[in-house]
């Protein structure tokens, strides 16, 4: 019954405002670029903030060997844990917006009907 409704509404559009539509498949590829390239924003803030961690650990365990001691460094610990925290987060979300925006790229059509069912429902 739904499917039914959708594919009478897609065609209604295709037929009397041929112009509409585009525009709305045009929007889904605006903001599936747009969601890409924040994406590939935070993997690239993901790269950096997995390199000042490892670079952290590094100097952590070099220095320790140096001090040649168990006792734990509160400042040491917190940059450690700021930056895996950092990388961990940033590294899920831009695999998230990626992973988001290929599937906006691969199906505009399905995301432009979304939008229009959101539209009327009021989401």
């Amino acid at each position: 019954m739904i499917d039914e409704v959708l594919s009478k509404l897609i065609e209604f559009l295709q037929q009397v405002s041929p112009m509409v539509w585009n525009t709305l498949v045009r929007q889904v590829y605006i903001n599936a670029f747009m969601q890409l390239a924040w994406g590939m924003v935070f993997l690239i803030i993901f790269c950096m903030s997995y390199r000042y961690w490892m670079h952290y650990n590094k100097m952590y365990v070099r220095e320790r060997k140096e001090r040649d001691t168990d006792r734990d460094d509160d400042s040491w610990d917190m940059r450690r844990t700021v930056s895996a925290v950092v990388s961990i987060m940033t590294g899920f979300t831009g695999v998230a917006l990626s992973v988001g925006a290929i599937g906006m790229l691969a199906n505009p059509y399905y995301h432009a009907i979304t939008d229009i069912i959101n539209t009327i429902s009021g989401k």
